[in-house]
């Protein structure tokens, strides 16, 4: 799950994202801004993903287009994003819907228990 494991990966998809929204007039400050990093990282940020190909620009400014590359690279991420989400959500089911219990004392088969929360 490189997308989770691998640093910058995820800040990565996330600037995809924003940018294949085409949003002509999207800078790196909103950029920032959205995302919550500073606009020094989102620059380093720009310049690799226009080295990976994942987006193209007129002399590293905006207006960002995301690459057929890029628009495969977002569509994969979103794919292992919604499995490890679905896997996380069907765990916490789980535990929503099974609640051990402790007995005080001992138990034999056909005791009548209650439960106090």
């Amino acid at each position: 799950m490189e997308i989770l494991q691998k640093r910058g990966a995820l800040t990565h998809f996330q600037i995809l994202g924003e940018i294949s929204k085409q949003e002509p007039n999207l800078k790196q400050k909103d950029l920032a801004e959205r995302l919550g990093i500073t606009i020094q990282a989102v620059s380093e940020n720009i310049k690799t993903l226009t080295e990976l190909e994942y987006i193209t620009s007129k002399d590293g400014r905006a207006p960002y287009k995301i690459t057929q590359k890029g628009i495969a690279k977002v569509k994969k991420d979103a794919i292992t994003l919604r499995k490890y989400s679905d896997s996380v959500l069907e765990t916490m089911t789980y535990y929503n819907s099974t609640w051990p219990a402790i007995a005080k004392e001992d138990l034999k088969e056909g005791d009548e228990v209650g439960l106090y929360m």
